[in-house]
C-alpha cells in the first residue's frame, strides 16, 4: 500500500470450492489490481498455474523457483536402519484427511497381511490420532506399527534413516519437501501424483501413484520387491546435484535486481 516494490512467494495450493480459497483469492486479486505485488514466486509449475488461474495475473510477473534442502542434514546411512531384518515404511506428516491418513488407514492392515517382514514408523499428530490408534488395536498390529508423535525437525534425518520406504500419501501438495528430504536420505519414494509432487524428482526416483488406496497399495508393493535393488548413497549424490540453496538464492536475487530495475 506504500507503493514498496514487493516479491511474494506462493507455496500452498487452494481450493476455489474452498471458503479460505475464495477469500485468499479475493486478497491476491486486490493487491493485483492496485498493483501492490510486483512479483510472484512459486514453488513449482502446479503452484504458479494455481495462482494464475486464481488471479487471472500477468504469466510474465510470475516465476517458478523451488524449495532447497540442507542436504548435509539428511545423509544416506543405512547403518541407522532400525529394527533389522524388517523392511521399514516411513511415514512422517500431520495426521490431517489432507495429509493422506485416509488411504493410511486402509493401508496398513493390506501391507502387513501380505508382507509380515514390513514395519511401519509414523511420525506426526493430528485430529485423525484416535482413527490411527483404533486401527492398530483392532488388527492387533502394536508389534508392527510405531507411533512416534510429534518429531522435531532436527530429528528428522535420523527417523528417515531407520527406513527403506517413504510413503507420502497427501491430497493436494504444493511442493513436497518432505518426500525430496527422504530421498536424499536413501529411501525409496512413494507418493500421490498430486500438486507439484511429480515436479521435484526424476521419475526414476518416485513411485508415483493416484490418490486412491489399490494405486498406492500397488506402488508400495512395488517399492517393498525393489528395496534391495538401489543403492542408498547414489541416490543421495544423485539428488544433492539437483537442489541447492546457493542456486536457489542466486535466482530469486536475480528477480529482486529485475524488480529494483
Amino acid at each position: 500500500m506504500l507503493r514498496i516494490k514487493t516479491i511474494r512467494t506462493d507455496h500452498s495450493l487452494y481450493d476455489l470450492e474452498y471458503l479460505g480459497g475464495v477469500a485468499i483469492t479475493l486478497i491476491n486479486t486486490y493487491m493485483d489490481h492496485i498493483d501492490c505485488t510486483n512479483h510472484v514466486i512459486a514453488v513449482s509449475n502446479a503452484v504458479r498455474e494455481n495462482y494464475l488461474v486464481r488471479t487471472g495475473r500477468s504469466p510474465s510477473k510470475t516465476s517458478v523457483i523451488p524449495n532447497a534442502i540442507d542436504f548435509s542434514k539428511f545423509p544416506a546411512d543405512p547403518s541407522k536402519i532400525s529394527p533389522l531384518g524388517t523392511i521399514n515404511i516411513v511415514f512422517m506428516a500431520r495426521i490431517t484427511w489432507r495429509k493422506g491418513v485416509d488411504f493410511l488407514i486402509g493401508l496398513i492392515p493390506r501391507i502387513c497381511k501380505k508382507y509380515p517382514q514390513v514395519y511401519w514408523i509414523i511420525g506426526g499428530n493430528g485430529d485423525m490420532d484416535p482413527e490411527l490408534k483404533f486401527l492398530i488395536q483392532k488388527f492387533k498390529l502394536e508389534d508392527r506399527v510405531e507411533l512416534l508423535g510429534l518429531v522435531n525437525h532436527k530429528d528428522v534425518g535420523s527417523v528417515l534413516n531407520r527406513g527403506h520406504i517413504f510413503l507420502n500419501a497427501s491430497v493436494t501438495e504444493a511442493f513436497c519437501i518432505a518426500a525430496l528430504e527422504a530421498a536424499s536420505a536413501g529411501l525409496l519414494v512413494v507418493t500421490t501424483d498430486v500438486g507439484g509432487t511429480p515436479e521435484i524428482l526424476p521419475e526414476d526416483l518416485l513411485y508415483l501413484a493416484k490418490p486412491t488406496i489399490p494405486s498406492l497399495n500397488k506402488m508400495l508393493e512395488k517399492a517393498i520387491a525393489d528395496v534391495h535393488k538401489i543403492s542408498p548413497s547414489e541416490n543421495h549424490e544423485r539428488i544433492r546435484k539437483f537442489y541447492d540453496w546457493r542456486d536457489v538464492s542466486a535466482r530469486v536475487e536475480k528477480i529482486y535486481y529485475e524488480v529494483l530495475e
